[in-house]
């Protein structure tokens, strides 16, 4: 008899027992007059059903009702439930405990529902764990420590302790940013290299668009380890070539990515050194770790595929410890031990170089040049500062609000207020490092400084 750790990511639900990954699949379904299938054979049916393909149930796992039901599956709670009952059947073999590893941002509602339905499926639940706690297995001594968690459209920040495996608090959730979105930013640029190479748009047909979603991942693993690639793809009876560019796609991958950027610049520490700690569903995107590794002080850590499911297995002795109940009665464990050695320098990825700071502030037509002084913003500033005073107009503004400031090269932000700044719309965490671009705004309505570049000897 034996212990499953289950990972409910969808964007990859992955089963781990004492014999390592027994199953992994998609967490996506078609629905149509011929039954239901799920995982990689209901991705390679999805464009040319695509109103039969679903990918956002178990994100809102619930009674919503879905768009195109299917007999007795009408709802996204039947089709976790019938999806849950598949791997069930396949894994269930002298399992004599199941804990499941969950998304960080699901409710409790939510949990409260995949009880029931485990309790339905007869499956001998042990307990309940957050991804980012299973996932993380070992110290990351000296850095502040943050987990991104990929799912299909949406991505989890949270902010881990040090001293355990543990979530301080989750920061932030960012949608459309997931692999849906990355996957399709890969589908149109392959798409537009065929297009420039021999007029051919797979993307104008479901066939020759489900073509390049099923050659995908090969054509990807390609061009990751060569760096340019020639791909084929035979439509019709006619062969058609297209030349890939790692450098160009990677360009695409880091605009599909720059709500998630925007949002960690605003909750990245400035003062100590952090670790992102990733998952591999976004690590195997080119240019996503390069452009994490831009941020201020932050290095990068790769997880193993099933990283979650992995440390269910290897720590289910330790479920029980320090949990809370559920509605349903079943234990979530809120905390785990570290059962590896803590990271080792070696282990993270190679830090790019930083882009060039800004050299002005831009307001109301104005640019003030950032130099040695710090520039102030508030209601009141001393005779000595440097800096903007602000209207009384503009509500929730502090005396002292914030300061910008170079610091060991870099532009800083640090905020003083109880109100709050705003860094690209987002609320910052104590300070930040600014990049020409970004948009610092103060108050109730908005009082905006834009960071801008010199073009020319003469100003900016």
């Amino acid at each position: 008899m034996s212990f499953l750790g289950i990972e409910l990511n969808d964007a990859g639900i992955t089963c781990v027992t004492d014999a390592g990954v027994v199953f992994s699949e998609p967490g996506c379904a078609l629905l149509n007059d011929q039954g239901m299938v799920f995982g990689a054979a209901a991705q390679q049916a999805a464009s040319r059903f695509p109103r039969a393909f679903h990918d956002r149930y178990w994100l809102r796992l619930s009674d919503e009702p879905l768009t195109a039901g299917l007999g007795g599956v009408q709802t996204c709670a039947d089709l976790v439930h019938a999806q849950l009952a598949q791997i069930w059947e396949v894994t269930a073999n002298d399992v004599s405990q199941v804990a499941f590893s969950v998304p960080s941002y699901w409710s409790r509602d939510q949990l409260a529902l995949l009880l029931g339905i485990s309790q339905e499926l007869d499956i001998p639940l042990k307990g309940l764990v957050e991804n980012p706690v299973a996932a993380t297995r070992r110290p990351y001594p000296g850095y502040e420590l943050l987990n991104i968690e990929t799912g299909m459209h949406l991505t989890g920040i949270s902010h881990m302790h040090s001293e355990a495996s543990e979530i301080k608090y989750a920061l932030d959730t960012v949608a459309d940013t997931g692999v849906v979105a990355l996957r399709r930013t890969c589908a149109e640029y392959i798409s537009g290299r065929f297009l420039e190479c021999c007029r051919f748009d797979p993307l104008h047909d479901a066939e020759s668009e489900q073509g390049v979603y099923d050659l995908m991942d090969e054509w990807l693993a390609t061009l990751v380890q060569s760096g340019t690639t020639k791909i084929r793809m035979n439509y019709k009876g006619n062969d058609y070539s297209a030349l890939l560019d790692v450098a160009s796609l990677s360009s695409q991958l880091r605009r599909c990515s720059q709500a998630l950027i925007q949002v960690l610049r605003s909750v990245v520490s400035v003062d100590q050194p952090t670790a992102l700690q990733i998952d591999a569903h976004l690590a195997s995107y080119p240019g996503v770790v390069d452009m994490l590794l831009e941020l201020p002080g932050c290095d990068v850590f790769v997880l193993e595929s099933g990283a979650a499911a992995r440390g269910l297995w290897a720590r289910h002795k330790n479920l029980l410890n320090n949990s809370s109940s559920t509605e349903a009665g079943c234990s979530l464990s809120v905390s785990l031990p570290f059962d590896q050695l803590p990271v080792q320098a070696a282990e993270k990825v190679v830090p790019a170089i930083m882009n060039c700071s800004p050299t002005h502030l831009l307001h109301a037509g104005v640019a003030y040049r950032l130099g040695a002084l710090a520039f102030h913003i508030g209601t009141e500033l001393d005779t000595s500062d440097y800096g903007f005073l602000v209207s009384s107009r503009h509500a929730g503004v502090s005396r002292q609000h914030c300061s910008i400031e170079l610091s060991e090269g870099h532009v800083r932000l640090n905020d003083y207020s109880r109100f709050g700044t705003f860094l690209n719309g987002r609320k910052l965490k104590g300070s930040a490092i600014l990049q020409t671009g970004d948009l610092v705004s103060v108050g109730d309505p908005a009082c905006d400084f834009q960071l801008i570049t010199e073009a020319g000897p003469d100003g900016a």
